[in-house]
C-alpha cells in the first residue's frame, strides 16, 4: 500500500515540475546581451537550476538563433533536456545539431548523448526507484542505443566518450540477453520447448559473452530432453562442459526430472577468444549503468 502510494505521489511531483519547467513565459527573460544571458544559464546549470538555466538558453537560442554563441547553446540545450528528463527534446535538438553541424568539433559528444537519451526514453522513474527488473520491456531504444555507440566508437575512436560508450554497449547487450532469457523460459514454463528453444539459440548466437549464457544452455537441453532429441541434447550438453567444466544443473544426479526448473545466473567462464563471435567478446563485462554518469562538463565551443 505504501509503496502504491508512493508511486502516486512520485509520478505527480514530476508531472508537476515537467508542466511548470515547459510552459514558461519568455518575457521572464530579460532583454539583456547573449552574453549576460548565456552567463544566468551557465551558473544556474552548475548549481543544477535546470529549469531556469533551460528558460535562458531557449531564450538565446530563439532571440539569437545564428549569434557567436549558437553551437553552444545547443550544446547545453541537449544536456539540460536531458537533465530534465525531457528526453522527446533532446532527441529533437540532437537531430538538429547533426543536421545542421556534421562536421562540428564536438560532434562526438553530440552521438553520445543521442545513445544516452535512448537508454533515458526506455528508462522508468518508478521502476527505477524500486529497483525493478526492466530486461522485459521493449528494446527498440536499447538497439537504437547500441547502435549509435556503436557508430560512435568507429567513427571517433579517440573521443574522449569512447570508453564510456563500450561499457554501456556490454551493458545493453547484458540486457537485451536477459530479455531473450526471460522469453525462453516463459516458452519453458508452459511446454512449448520449440519456441524455448529458439529463444535460446539466439542467446548463443548472439549474447554469448553474457551472464545469460549458462542458464540459456541449461535451458536448451531441458527443453531437447523433454522433446526426446537425444542427438542436440548431447551435442549443447558436451558444448556446456567444455564452456563451464561441469554438469549442466539439469543432468546432475540430485536434480529430479520432474523438479521445475530455475535459472541460476552464475557468471559463465570466459569464451575462447578463438572462438568466433561479436566484436566485444574480448571486452571485459560491465556489471552497471551506474558506474559512469553524464559527465557534467558540456564542452565548450571550439574556434
Amino acid at each position: 500500500m505504501y509503496k502504491i502510494l508512493a508511486s502516486v505521489m512520485l509520478s505527480l511531483t514530476f508531472a508537476i515540475t515537467a508542466c511548470s519547467s515547459s510552459n514558461y513565459n519568455s518575457d521572464e527573460v530579460p532583454d539583456v546581451s547573449p552574453e549576460n544571458l548565456y552567463n544566468v544559464a551557465k551558473a544556474n546549470m552548475a548549481t543544477g537550476d535546470f529549469g531556469v538555466a533551460r528558460r535562458y538558453l531557449e531564450a538565446l537560442d530563439s532571440r539569437y538563433p545564428f549569434g557567436d554563441l549558437s553551437a553552444q547553446v545547443q550544446l547545453d540545450l541537449i544536456y539540460v533536456y536531458y537533465k530534465e528528463r525531457q528526453s522527446d527534446l533532446a532527441s529533437a535538438q540532437i537531430a538538429r545539431f547533426i543536421r545542421l553541424s556534421p562536421t562540428h568539433p564536438n560532434i562526438d559528444y553530440v552521438y553520445y548523448m543521442k545513445g544516452l537519451t535512448e537508454i533515458q526514453k526506455r528508462s522508468d522513474l518508478i521502476q527505477d526507484y524500486f529497483g525493478l527488473d526492466r530486461s522485459q520491456k521493449d528494446p527498440t531504444n536499447y538497439y537504437n542505443a547500441f547502435n549509435t555507440f556503436r557508430d560512435l566508437v568507429q567513427s571517433y575512436p579517440n573521443s574522449v566518450y569512447t570508453a564510456d560508450a563500450l561499457k554501456r554497449m556490454i551493458y545493453i547487450k547484458d540486457e537485451l540477453a536477459k530479455r531473450e532469457l526471460a522469453i525462453a523460459q516463459y516458452y519453458s514454463d508452459r511446454g512449448a520447448y520449440v519456441s524455448c528453444i529458439n529463444h535460446t539459440k539466439n542467446i548463443l548466437y548472439s549474447f554469448r559473452d553474457t551472464k545469460s549464457l549458462q542458464p540459456a544452455m541449461e535451458l536448451m537441453i531441458r527443453s531437447y530432453d523433454r522433446l526426446h532429441l537425444e542427438g542436440p541434447k548431447a551435442t549443447v550438453t558436451k558444448l556446456y562442459k567444455d564452456t563451464f567444466g561441469h554438469e549442466p544443473q539439469y543432468l546432475a544426479p540430485a536434480y529430479a526430472r520432474e523438479q521445475k526448473y530455475t535459472i541460476v545466473l552464475d557468471s559463465p567462464k570466459t569464451a575462447s577468444s578463438k572462438d568466433e563471435g561479436s566484436w566485444l567478446d574480448s571486452l571485459m563485462f560491465w556489471k552497471s549503468d551506474k558506474d559512469s554518469d553524464v559527465p557534467n562538463q558540456i564542452p565548450a565551443l571550439q574556434e
